[in-house]
């Protein structure tokens, strides 16, 4: 039994089907379409590569340590 919403899904799969078809042979569209998809891929990409494993390059981390100097106070406070 055909209703008329069969008619309006077929109707409404050939516009999109259409749509994507222009948008896919115009490189003016697709090609900034693209570049918005793979902002998002890198930033989760560089996010995950950070904190995959925080603590394995700890031996390659340049710092520096300072001692702790005792700090006669009273020569710093006016009295």
């Amino acid at each position: 039994m055909r209703t008329i919403w069969s008619s309006v899904q077929r109707r409404e799969r050939h516009m999109l089907r259409k749509e994507l078809r222009a948008i896919v042979l115009r490189p003016k569209v697709f090609v900034p379409i693209l570049a918005v998809l793979f902002i998002p891929l890198l930033y989760s990409g560089s996010f995950l590569w950070a904190f995959w494993d925080p603590y394995g390059h700890l031996d390659r981390l340049p710092v520096a340590s300072s001692q702790l100097r005792l700090v006669d106070w009273s020569l710093l406070t006016k009295n």
